[in-house]
């Protein structure tokens, strides 16, 4: 968390405000306010999905090194296209841009060093900071009820609703630079909840079973393919028989585990499951008899 804050501040400050990159970012920004105002749908969407693909380069801490992966970026991106095409109503342009809950703005006191805003941590700031808490709140329930939620790349992870307001704080408290980030955290008590990530070099392979290009972090000893879903030895070329788990090389074993004799079936990519599942739990073309959302996505 450390190192988002700082990458925050640095973006900000070490970069020229004319840079290319960070021009183009903070006018993706004002354009969907724009959008969000005239309740222009279409473009909210799609202004908002290249917020999110440019923050994967001008902010890489954000997601450590998994963000390097291009197949979790563009996991992440389908997620958050669908979230917001299910989301963005107009109640909701209503309430989070056109008539915003109000903040304590008025009193809040910093200075500017070096281009650096300074944040004095008094009742005012933690005020303004408690009103924003209560908005990310709503906003985390407002997730945790949407279909889109299946196709998050770490979904198994943002279903954890209580797991999903501390990322929220966090990528709030990086707006205020580490010293503001950890007194926010120590207001909440949430000091001790906030690890470093330790970045990581990605290498290339390609699977031996489906042959596509995966992101391999340096230094691991498996990988699991994001296509065909077959666990790949990274030293060796070989997979893991998903039936005893010997190490095997599929190509010169006829896709036929020696040991077990198992076939390797090539089966879909959790990914693709719940992509599946959510077009079907989507799909209205078609009446039905009406069910929850478990039913709708498993039934």
């Amino acid at each position: 968390m450390e190192a988002a804050t700082r990458e925050s501040a640095d973006v900000y400050t070490k970069r020229s405000m004319s840079d290319t990159e960070i021009v183009e970012y903070n006018n993706l920004n004002m354009k969907s306010v724009e959008f969000a105002k005239a309740k222009n749908k279409d473009e909210f969407v799609k202004t908002r999905v290249l917020i999110h693909e440019k923050e994967f380069d001008l902010f890489p801490e954000r997601h450590g090194p998994k963000g390097k992966q291009a197949s979790f970026r563009k996991r992440y991106l389908e997620f958050y296209k669908a979230m917001y095409e299910e989301t963005a109503t107009d109640e909701y342009f209503e309430r989070a841009y056109i008539n915003p809950p109000a903040t304590s703005t008025d009193n809040l006191k910093y200075t500017v060093e070096n281009g650096v805003v300074k944040y004095t941590f008094d009742e005012a700031f933690f005020t303004f900071i408690d009103e924003n808490i209560k908005i990310l709140k709503d906003g985390v329930e407002t997730s945790m009820n949407s279909n889109a939620l299946q196709l998050h790349p770490e979904y198994e992870v943002v279903k954890n609703s209580d797991l999903m307001f501390k990322m929220s704080v966090g990528a709030m408290a990086q707006a205020f630079g580490t010293d503001g980030a950890e007194a926010i955290f120590r207001h909440l008590g949430m000091e001790d909840e906030m690890i470093e990530i330790t970045d990581a070099n990605i290498e290339k392979m390609n699977c031996v079973v489906c042959n596509t290009e995966l992101d391999v972090p340096e230094g691991s000893k498996s990988v699991m393919c994001v296509e065909c879903g077959c666990k790949n030895e990274v030293t060796a070329g070989q997979i893991a028989c998903p039936n005893c788990s010997a190490p095997f090389d599929p190509v010169k074993e006829n896709e036929t585990c020696p040991y077990c004799s198992s076939k390797i079936e090539r089966p879909k990519s959790m990914h693709d499951f719940m992509k599946d599942k959510y077009a079907d739990a989507m799909n209205t073309s078609k009446p039905k008899k009406k069910k929850g959302l478990f039913g709708r996505l498993f039934g």
